[in-house]
């Protein structure tokens, strides 16, 4: 396939790589050892380098499923605060009973 851009794993430090000579490895398991030519990004100095189809994919993955967590994230604290103000309000209810002389049954 030629030069292509690959994207790295997280965790690697790119850089110190580069300086040390150490292995890194992409997101599609192709270890290497990045270089000037491939750069600290992972990605080749030639522009026109096309993406690794591999890495590609798996980072369209990764992505959507960091999305989804998010949204999944969202939704919880929305939902925790539903049940909050929930609870808020039966004490408010429950107090007013009391002091209105009601029986109150928690």
């Amino acid at each position: 396939m030629g030069t292509v851009n690959h994207r790295i794993r997280p965790g690697y430090d790119v850089t110190l790589a580069m300086i040390e000579g150490t292995e890194v490895r992409s997101l599609c398991a192709i270890s290497f050892v990045p270089t000037v030519q491939v750069g600290t990004s992972g990605l080749a100095t030639d522009p026109t380098a096309p993406d690794c189809p591999e890495c590609q994919d798996l980072y369209d993955i990764t992505r959507e499923a960091w999305e989804a967590k998010k949204r999944r994230n969202a939704a919880n604290r929305d939902l925790y605060a539903a049940k909050k103000r929930y609870r808020e309000r039966v004490d408010e209810i429950l107090k007013a009973r009391e002091h209105q002389g009601e029986p109150v049954h928690h």
